[in-house]
């Protein structure tokens, strides 16, 4: 067997990856640069060209530029490889969306047990709220696209595959996510969060690539930037009441039967615990 390519469920596995701590380390210094950043951002510009700016400089750019300047440029993480058609892109949203409708009811009942915070409530409606078409879609893009970019890429680009070779793929794949709804720093979006991340890793490992989080990861966003903007208007009321039994009970129907339609679209993975071991063979460590 090669060491420096293994194989699982029939997906090239490149076990070229930080350290665990390394990983660590790094979400560390993203954090601390996001909330630095953040804070100055706010008395020039508004939450929406924060956001933005957050997501491409403090996120994106560092782990891109890390990337290609570190022997991580060998594993080949930007490419795709045929890994990701259309027809899985498209499941892989709707299923996104529907986890995040099953699990917006852990929302409401943190709002019950903590209120949300109306300034926290404002400010969602400012970055996401739009007026027109045109609007629309420039939110889509700062809102949806590129967090979803910018995000997956440190997280289930550099740091799962640095933890799933530590620990193994269920505590990397978990503690990974974790680590993502804790990086949020929402306590009442922490347990969809978590929830979504581990879908979110979970694809990612399967397809051998992040991009397949990424993809997931949009259609989250999507879904919160259509659901704000379905109603005229939108309130703080509006934005805490949680949405319908039946609209909750669809998504996690949806859910479920999303998921097993994945798991037979994508490759099949052999034991996990195999699998990581055989990983650990590897000696592509930096």
């Amino acid at each position: 067997m090669n060491q420096r390519n293994i194989f699982d469920g029939g997906n090239e596995y490149n076990p070229i990856v930080l350290d665990w701590w390394q990983a660590i380390i790094l979400l560390l210094a993203i954090g601390f640069a996001a909330v630095i950043a953040g804070e100055a951002l706010s008395m020039f510009v508004s939450g929406r060209w924060a956001t933005l700016v957050i997501e491409v400089a403090v996120y994106f750019l560092p782990v891109f530029i890390l990337i290609h300047l570190s022997r991580l440029r060998e594993a080949r993480i930007f490419s795709i490889r045929g890994r990701i058609n259309i027809r899985l892109g498209v499941l892989i949203i709707a299923v996104a969306a529907a986890y995040s409708v099953a699990a917006s009811t852990l929302i409401e009942i943190a709002h019950h047990i903590w209120p949300i915070p109306k300034p926290y409530v404002n400010m969602i409606i400012e970055v996401m709220r739009v007026d027109s078409i045109p609007e629309f879609i420039g939110v889509v893009f700062a809102s949806a696209a590129v967090p979803a970019v910018a995000e997956e890429l440190l997280f289930r680009g550099v740091v799962q595959p640095a933890l799933v070779k530590r620990i193994g793929p269920t505590l990397g794949i978990v503690l990974t996510s974790f680590l993502f709804a804790f990086y949020h720093l929402n306590p009442w979006i922490f347990l969809p969060l978590l929830v979504v991340g581990t879908l979110f890793g979970f694809l990612a490992y399967k397809t051998g690539t992040f991009w397949a989080g990424a993809v997931a990861h949009f259609g989250n966003n999507l879904l919160a930037i259509v659901e704000l903007n379905r109603t005229d208007p939108v309130d703080y009321a509006a934005l805490t009441e949680g949405a319908p039994w039946y609209i909750l009970a669809s998504g996690a129907v949806i859910a479920v039967l999303g998921t097993v339609a994945l798991l037979r679209m994508l490759p099949a993975t052999a034991d996990l615990a195999t699998n990581w071991r055989r990983t650990r063979l590897g000696d592509g460590e930096l």
